[in-house]
């Protein structure tokens, strides 16, 4: 019978939790609009922070949203429409490990942004009443 002992050693490690940042802008907000700064690791002013992942796949946050590396500024690429996506998402990951990951969230705020029309510039209305 053969029998074998192994000694395992198990380390657990204080794993930093995900930080959340969330911030609203009027879907009427100019293009290259700054909404905000990730803030998750300092910066040294010279290598990127962060890696960016965009956990929608489907490459519209990319689109509408940009991400500065070094700085965490975020700034918005296209106009906005509240109706088409009402809100955009991306994980800001620190490089080499310092800090922790920030889920950041950008909410559109729906605006007044369609003006109300009418068919005719006037309109004779006649309504006829019956005594009582």
């Amino acid at each position: 019978m053969l029998i074998a002992l192994a000694l395992l050693l198990i380390s657990l490690a204080n794993v930093k939790s995900e930080q959340q940042q969330i911030f609203n802008i009027s879907e009427l907000a100019s293009v290259g609009q700054i909404i905000g700064y990730v803030n998750g690791t300092p910066s040294d002013g010279i290598q990127p922070n962060f890696d960016i992942v965009y956990p929608d796949n489907s490459g519209e946050t990319e689109k509408y949203l940009a991400v500065e590396e070094i700085s965490g500024e975020i700034r918005l690429l296209r106009e906005l429409d509240y109706e088409r996506q009402a809100s955009y998402q991306l994980i800001a990951v620190p490089v080499n490990g310092r800090g922790s990951a920030v889920h950041v969230i950008v909410n559109v705020i729906d605006e007044n942004d369609n003006a109300p029309t009418f068919p005719v510039s006037s309109l004779d209305v006649s309504f006829l009443t019956t005594p009582w």
